[in-house]
């Protein structure tokens, strides 16, 4: 198809369009869009650099967005044609010999200008001025002379080097009246590199003055309509309104000229029920097309689409059934296939441009319609002009022109109902005919098969698509082209096939048959006799199903030459012999699929599934549907593992209607125990004494197609595919180990296998593991080992475990150890699965028998410890008693308090704790404060005290580190150590602008005076200001400085000292120290609190104690 579509379809359609008959052609003008017609004098554009410059950017690269002008150059003496204005007054009683002339459109489109434009190399200052307008002058009444009378405009256009820079206007009037110019005819082209920009100016004011030539023509035309007598004359009417239509297009006006031709084309059909004879239908029917065509070119142009779409319905339905005579009538399909086929490349075009197809409404329609009207005229032509072209020959002469579109040869002249000449008629109808006999239709058709295809699979309908490819593929074959149509009628073929339409796929199969015959094809002719020879007896007779099978055998059996098909031409026939003769020397292998050949085939498993001890049995069940019996030396069974393709040798022959089984039994590999089998096809070989040999392949899926006859053979099961399991095992297992278990431990699990079986068995594997039947989360928070990770390793090892052990005679105990880790308390499966092998069989040939027995194992995790964290001050108070995240202060002390409480029911040892923490966290703890050895029963609690500082500031939390607890079960102490590692909190560090040191003896003694300072340290670069309040209490006297405000520089310290008089004994407190930010007198409150002392112990005075003590 997409050979064919690069053929040249602006020349093969245009060509069926405009020829339906070598005696009358349409104007190649109409099914352009309409231009204005501007002639241009004066350029020398062959020899002249600057006027090939200017007559290229008129006429080269047009753009669509420039004016719709057609320019073409003239000669200064061009002859036009003449001028024969008919009065108003010999309009009456006129009757013209035809509606238009066939030159008349050529006419106005290439020969009369509605605007001549004299180009003229002339400069303001040229010396020579006056000689050069006289120049000029003259070479306007040269072509005003040459134009008569017509009513063509004349401009000039003086070419310069560059504009001139003042006003001269003497020059210009001096020069319009030498010309006889009015001064809006007169322009001016400066040279330069610009001159597109000059050139698109002076289009548009050609286009003003050629709009105004074709409306005084348009009024012309509309006084002389007027002035009609519609009963008397409605060919010349018709002819008016048509002209008027035409110069409005030209004159770009298209809602009036789509006016124009809606009331033409009334005029048409109302003349048409006038002059319903033949003898003038011809011609309407070319005149109507015309103006129709029109139509729908204006309204697809003006975004009317329904009113094209209206336009053409209406036009098909006027001339539907208005054939003509009867010996021409394929004259009428051949305007019928123009009519769609212009249409189409209407509604094809505006689809470029924007517009949007659907399904039921494209340009695939209109010619797929087009192309049906094609293969219409085609029948018509071989039935009606075979007689005409045995008698004229095959070089028929050429019927004689007419001067108006549309009018018979032999009725030049006669425009009433008188009857011409019946022998001439009879002559060059005869004539006509011979002409059509000859014309090459299936040129005509397949492009228009082509486009119709494209559309079709563009929007979706695959088997209209399909339906025309075929139709392309049979003009081929007609056409002789055999390569082409083999192709396409090959594609169809399987659409066919599936869809089953058994008509048409034996047509198709047939033209497929003799293509491949004529190409020697031989794998292709092979695989249409097998599916020819399958077919219903009612589609082809049993005497061409024997004819095709005696040539298949001749092929393959007996290594003679097949019988040429017959329908063939006597060429054809003696080169499809030369081929076959040339092939028949060498010896090749024809690999035919052969889903929809005679030979059908069928391959079952007995059953649904095998053990291992047991042969795997499959049947292949094989009929032919052919006349004859049918032989095959030699069948293979592909499987989906090519260790178990199975051959056979025998010789098979296939009796027609019979059904013939052969059956294959083999054992599994241990190796590929647990695996789905599966048929993947059977190959039938046939062909041993001829040149050619022939398999025949199905597949899985080839077996599953139910036949196209009914018969027992659809009731066949199939069993396409067998799970093949382990045999039954007797082994006993069971499982050594102490649950629940706990968290991040290397869990032992001991499997204890005895073999209970009365054989030994030998290839035992144990495979532990966790079932995947569960939630991906508890797959990957644990793993199965043998041993144990280093400590602190993450779980990143295989979710299960295959392990060997040795060889167990019967009674034997043996057994595996495995390790089992989780990281999440959880309930989890884990899968146990055991398998061996017992040798059974003799010991020359023994067989080996594959065993498996599983188990599903549930074991919970729990939590080993709970693990509490805290922070404190110096004074043990909790610094975020209601907060997630804790605010320290930047190179203050704190505490973190780690406890850690036993929630596991066996007892645990916890080995160490150590603290891994941040590089900006320092540890203060003695080295002595390390937890040791420490053994916790459940609900026991064991703490660590840290003294910390953060040694930097930060914007954002800052995690203090993390914390590692080496642990063990109680039971099992000096074997799998287990480590679990724990986040420490995460604090915000807050930048205090202030210290305060407090200088205090450790003790005080009762009515003794001692001193206390405090030091007021200023951390910032800023200068701090403070309020300081120091009052007095019960249990003391005091002696400084009470209230008192002060400033700090930046890094600078302020020391208040105090003398404490105390009055009694015992844990006392202190005089409140009232400290206040002035800028924040609340902010730092606790920080004050963390960093003064609120007690101090006072000691009886020894002068209070009894003289006795």
């Amino acid at each position: 198809v997409e050979e064919t579509r690069s053929t040249q379809k602006t020349n093969q359609i245009p060509q069926l369009f405009i020829t339906m008959a070598e005696h009358f052609k349409l104007p190649t003008e109409i099914l352009q869009p309409a231009r204005a017609f501007v002639g241009l004098v004066g350029l020398n554009h062959v020899q002249n650099a600057v006027h090939r410059t200017i007559w290229d950017a008129f006429t080269v690269s047009r753009k669509q967005d420039r004016q719709l002008i057609n320019f073409k150059s003239f000669e200064g003496n061009h002859e036009y044609p003449k001028y024969k204005p008919r009065e108003l007054a010999d309009c009456e009683g006129y009757t013209p010999n035809g509606v238009l002339k066939a030159a008349w459109f050529g006419k106005h489109c290439a020969e009369v200008p509605s605007l001549l434009v004299l180009f003229y190399d002339l400069e303001w200052a040229d010396p020579q001025w006056d000689e050069r307008q006289l120049e000029l002058a003259s070479r306007v009444q040269v072509i005003r002379t040459a134009l008569g009378d017509r009513p063509t405009l004349l401009a000039i256009v003086l070419i310069q080097a560059e504009r001139a820079s003042q006003q001269l206007n003497d020059k210009v009037i001096g020069l319009c009246e030498a010309c006889q110019l009015p001064q809006n005819c007169l322009f001016l082209l400066p040279y330069s590199d610009r001159i597109t920009g000059y050139i698109l100016k002076l289009e548009n004011v050609f286009m003003d003055l050629s709009q105004q030539y074709y409306a005084k023509l348009v009024k012309l035309l509309k006084a002389k309509r007027d002035g009609l007598n519609k009963d008397i004359q409605p060919l010349l009417m018709l002819r008016y309104q048509f002209k008027i239509s035409f110069f409005s297009e030209m004159r770009q006006d298209y809602a009036a000229a789509l006016r124009y031709y809606n009331a033409a084309y009334t005029m048409l059909v109302e003349l048409l029920d006038q002059r319903s004879t033949d003898n003038h239908l011809l011609e309407l029917k070319i005149i109507g097309g015309i103006v129709s065509y029109k139509i729908c070119r204006l309204n697809f142009k003006l975004d009317q689409v329904r009113d094209a779409l209206y336009q053409f319905q209406r036009h098909i339905e006027e001339f539907r059934y208005r054939v003509g005579p009867s010996s021409l009538s394929f004259e009428h399909e051949a305007w019928m296939t123009r009519q769609f086929s212009l249409f189409g490349d209407l509604f094809c075009e505006s689809v470029k441009k924007g517009l949007t197809a659907i399904q039921t409404q494209h340009p695939g329609v209109y010619y797929q319609l087009a192309a049906r009207h094609a293969l219409q005229r085609k029948r018509l032509a071989s039935q009606i002009c075979k007689d005409a072209a045995g008698c004229v020959g095959k070089s028929p002469p050429s019927l004689p022109a007419t001067r108006y579109l549309g009018q018979r040869p032999w009725r030049v002249g006669i425009m009433g109902n008188e009857p011409s000449s019946p022998e001439h008629e009879m002559e060059c109808i005869q004539l006509v005919q011979a002409h059509e006999y000859y014309v090459e239709h299936s040129w005509q058709i397949i492009p228009l098969l082509t486009e119709a295809i494209g559309h079709f699979q563009k929007l979706g309908g695959i088997r209209m698509a399909k339906y025309l490819k075929m139709l392309v593929g049979v003009e081929h074959y007609f056409n002789g082209e055999y390569d082409k149509a083999l192709a396409l009628l090959q594609d169809v073929a399987m659409t066919y096939q599936v869809e089953r339409w058994p008509k048409i796929l034996s047509e198709i199969l047939i033209r497929v048959l003799r293509c491949s015959c004529v190409l020697g094809r031989i794998d292709v002719y092979l695989t249409t006799i097998l599916e020819l020879i399958g077919s219903n007896p009612s589609l082809i007779s049993d005497d061409e199903r024997c004819r095709l099978q005696q040539n298949m055998q001749k092929i393959v059996e007996l290594n003679q030459l097949p019988e040429i098909e017959p329908g063939l031409s006597n060429e054809n026939v003696e080169v499809a012999k030369a081929i076959w003769h040339n092939a028949s020397t060498g010896q090749q292998t024809v690999v035919i699929t052969s889903s929809f050949s005679c030979v059908e085939c069928k391959a079952s498993f007995r059953d649904n599934s095998f053990t291992g001890n047991h042969p795997v049995s499959v049947t292949v069940y094989m009929r032919s549907t052919a006349p004859l019996p049918m032989k095959f030396n030699k069948i293979h069974l592909l499987f989906n593992i090519p260790d178990y393709n199975q051959s056979s040798v025998e010789k098979l022959s296939l009796v027609p209607g019979e059904t013939c089984a052969v059956s294959f039994e083999f054992l599994v590999l241990p190796q590929h125990i647990g695996i789905d089998l599966e048929i993947l096809g059977v190959e039938l070989c046939t062909g041993v004494g001829g040149y050619c040999a022939m398999e025949l392949h199905w597949s899985s899926r080839d077996a599953l197609i139910s036949s196209m006859m009914e018969s027992p053979w659809q009731q066949l099961e199939i069993k396409p595919s067998a799970s093949v399991y382990p045999c039954e095992s007797n082994i006993e297992v069971s499982l050594d180990h102490s649950p629940p278990m706990i968290i991040d431990e290397w869990y032992s699990v001991r499997v204890v296998i005895k073999n209970t079986e009365p054989q030994a068995i030998s290839v035992v594997m144990v495979t532990f593991g966790l079932d995947n039947n569960q939630d991906n989360e508890l797959i990957e928070t644990a793993a199965v080992a043998t041993v144990p990770g280093n400590q602190g390793d993450q779980v990143e090892w295989e979710p299960s475990l295959e392990l060997q052990i040795s060889d167990m005679e019967p009674g034997q105990i043996d057994g595996a150890d495995l390790l089992v880790r989780c990281t999440q308390a959880a309930s989890r499966q884990f899968v146990l699965k055991i398998n061996y092998e017992i040798t059974i069989g003799d010991k020359d040939q023994p067989i080996r028998c594959v065993y498996e027995k599983d188990q599903v194992i549930t074991l919970n995790s729990v939590q080993p410890f709970a693990v509490s964290r805290k922070i404190t001050n110096m004074k043990c108070q909790e610094m975020c008693p209601a907060q997630d995240i804790c605010t320290v202060y930047y190179k203050e002390c704190f505490l973190l308090h780690t406890g850690v409480e036993a929630s596991s029911p066996w007892p645990i040892i916890i080995k160490k704790v150590s603290f891994n923490f941040a590089n900006y966290v320092v540890d203060l703890s003695p080295e002595d404060l390390a937890v040791g050895e420490v053994q916790l029963g459940a609900g026991e609690e064991a703490n660590v005290l840290s003294c910390l500082m953060v040694n930097r500031s930060a914007t954002t939390s800052l995690s203090l580190g993390s914390c590692t607890l080496e642990w063990c079960r109680a039971s099992s102490p000096t074997h799998h150590i287990s480590s679990t590692t724990l986040p420490l909190p995460i604090v915000e560090v807050t930048t205090a602008p202030f210290t305060v040191k407090t200088v205090l003896p450790p003790f005080g003694i009762s009515q003794q005076t001692f001193a206390a300072s405090y030091t007021i340290h200023n951390t910032t670069p800023l200068v701090q200001e403070f309020e300081v309040k120091m009052t007095s209490s019960e249990h003391f006297m005091l002696a400084g400085t009470q209230q008192t405000k002060f400033r700090i520089l930046p890094t600078q310290s302020h020391v208040l000292t105090y003398n404490m008089f105390p009055l009694s004994s015992g844990n006392l407190p202190l005089p409140p120290f009232q400290l206040e930010h002035t800028r924040n007198p609340k902010r730092y409150m606790s920080l004050l609190e963390s960093l003064l002392p609120t007690h101090i112990y006072i000691k009886p005075s020894p002068t209070a104690l009894p003289a006795t003590v």
